[in-house]
């Protein structure tokens, strides 16, 4: 058997990103590329749109069909073998300690939550949404392109702040979470992982906030309506933490309570229902005090040292009861929240929606005339790769400067045909294997049925 090749593959196209080897793992892709982030679910990397040269980010989702030959190696390899060392099949790691137990894992197959999560966020274009760019398949991966947003997460931000942010500051950022899940709601998803890590930043001096992550989301008329314990735990309603097998709860309200958690960690660098006394705890006995605080709605607000006016917002979000807690259309109305916000903010989402509204309807038109099946949006999609082959090609001959272009945004009907023939493929690979489903948060909280 010949030895493998030392130097890492030349790059080929993957719907219009240059930086990406086509079999490639995602070992590989760590050491050849700038990670972003790491998780359960696979890796973000920065790459570079071959179009227009601008950076963006891009989430990259093992496919199961690599899972399971990679895992059969695995289970036929000799741990001591020196070929089998050499084979470049990744060694199975912990994952890394701020990994939260609601990230999907890479066991589950990408169909259930990287599909839901690629169609919802396909239907949100938001000043303070992370824009989707496009979705492209190669042999090892699902690969999701968005908008780079380069400044970082407001966890890091409010960690680096040691006591919290100011309250003018705290306002600023939550004005603009906000007014993103409002337009979210409002276009019909739910996010079900409102947290502060799932908000990342621009960089101008007082930094943008752009909404990530719809890997748990909800589509309140496509999809079913939520009923599993997902999330991550600190930002978990009480509804969310007591949902058993056939209960569903209102995914719209949950994140409301999640926008209180945030609101409380950006004041004072800590969750509204842990206690410094919890830090002696074993982990698992320090989870269990908090689920019980969030069932009491126990958030101790009196310690807050923050205006009444906001603090009577705080204790409107984090009420137990979802159908006396405050809706997100009463939040943005609740004086603290109308201070100092900029002026066009209260109509933007009305006029985002009514515009999108109009658009999404002519290219649902288009596609009917055009036939509408999943092999025209197929051959769409395929002319629009070779199209960027092209551009790509062009940009890298001698003495041609690359060309200015605008950022092309796929269709949702081309979105659709692509997962339909990923699904179709690995349903095709994978035949009559079992697929190892994992619970969500249910293995923290000891409780029962599994993700919707």
């Amino acid at each position: 058997m010949k030895a493998r090749a030392t130097q890492p593959p030349p790059p080929v196209l993957a719907f219009g990103f240059s930086f990406l080897s086509h079999k490639t793992s995602t070992t590989d892709l760590q050491q050849q590329l700038r990670v972003l982030a790491r998780g359960a679910f696979g890796v973000v990397v920065e790459a570079r749109e071959v179009e227009t040269g601008e950076k963006v980010a891009v989430k990259l989702i093992e496919r199961r069909r690599r899972r399971r030959r990679r895992r059969r190696v695995e289970e036929h390899k000799s741990p001591s073998s020196d070929a089998a060392a050499a084979s470049g099949v990744p060694a199975p790691r912990p994952p890394p300690p701020n990994s939260s137990p609601s990230s999907p894992s890479s066991s589950r197959p990408f169909s259930k939550y990287a599909e839901r999560e690629i169609l919802n966020h396909a239907l949100l274009s938001h000043p303070h949404v992370v824009q989707l760019r496009a979705v492209f398949l190669t042999e090892a991966h699902l690969g999701i392109a968005m908008e780079l947003a380069s400044g970082g997460d407001l966890f890091a931000l409010v960690a680096a702040s040691g006591k919290g942010l100011p309250e003018a500051d705290a306002r600023w950022y939550f004005q603009q979470i906000v007014c993103a899940l409002d337009y979210c709601h409002r276009a019909g998803v739910a996010s079900r992982d409102v947290k502060l890590e799932n908000a990342l930043l621009a960089e101008p001096e007082r930094p943008l906030v752009k909404l990530c992550d719809f890997g748990y989301s909800k589509h309140e008329s496509a999809q079913s309506a939520p009923g599993s314990r997902v999330g991550t735990p600190a930002y978990l309603a009480p509804e969310v933490v007591t949902a058993t097998g056939g209960e569903t709860y209102d995914g719209k309200a949950a994140d409301v309570w999640s926008c209180g958690v945030m609101l409380h960690a950006m004041l004072c660098a800590r969750y509204p229902f842990g206690r410094p006394e919890d830090a002696s705890l074993p982990a698992d006995a320090r989870l269990r005090a908090m689920l019980r605080r969030i069932l009491a709605a126990d958030a101790a607000l009196g310690d807050l040292a923050v205006s009444g006016p906001c603090a009577d917002l705080l204790s409107g979000m984090l009420v137990a009861d979802p159908a006396a807690r405050l809706t997100l259309a009463q939040v943005q109305r609740h004086p603290w929240f109308l201070e100092d916000l900029p002026a066009g903010v209260a109509a933007l989402n009305d006029e985002l929606l009514a515009e999108q509204g109009a658009e999404r309807e002519r290219e649902e038109s288009e596609a009917v005339r055009l036939g509408g099946g999943g092999a025209t949006t197929a051959a769409a999609a395929a002319a629009a790769a070779a199209a960027a082959a092209a551009a790509e090609a062009a940009a890298t001959a001698p003495n041609q400067p690359p060309r200015p272009q605008q950022p092309r945004r796929q269709t949702l009907a081309q979105i659709r045909a692509l997962l339909a023939e990923a699904a179709a493929e690995e349903d095709k690979d994978c035949e009559g294997e079992d697929e190892d489903l994992e619970l969500d948060v249910d293995d923290a909280l000891a409780g029962g049925g599994g993700g919707d």
